[in-house]
């Protein structure tokens, strides 16, 4: 997961279209979810050059200030926070073992 302020969200899209991006849409939506599926992706390698057989779940992007994320699973989620010169987010990442 990425969590990231709208601030961020709308520099990512614009810089990953080529266009200015200044609201909350679907082109922004897309953008971080593509974003979340190379980080995902980029995770998997890594993983899967360990050994491990990783399958990725699709990504889900949620808009807003306030937000609570539940998950059903009992799982820990790794939270990497991160800063940019003007702005900080947190990647989140959860590992699942399959029987």
């Amino acid at each position: 997961s990425i969590h990231c302020p709208v601030s961020l969200a709308l520099k990512i899209t614009s810089s990953m279209l080529g266009m200015e991006c200044d609201e909350v849409n679907e082109d922004l939506n897309d953008a971080i979810g593509e974003i979340a599926n190379m980080l995902g992706g980029s995770v998997k390698q890594v993983l899967s050059k360990g050994g491990l057989d990783v399958k990725l779940s699709i990504p889900t992007v949620i808009s807003g200030e306030d937000y609570t994320v539940n998950s059903l699973s009992d799982t820990d989620c790794v939270v990497i926070p991160f800063k940019t010169d003007d702005d900080r987010f947190l990647v989140g990442l959860t590992l699942t073992k399959e029987d």
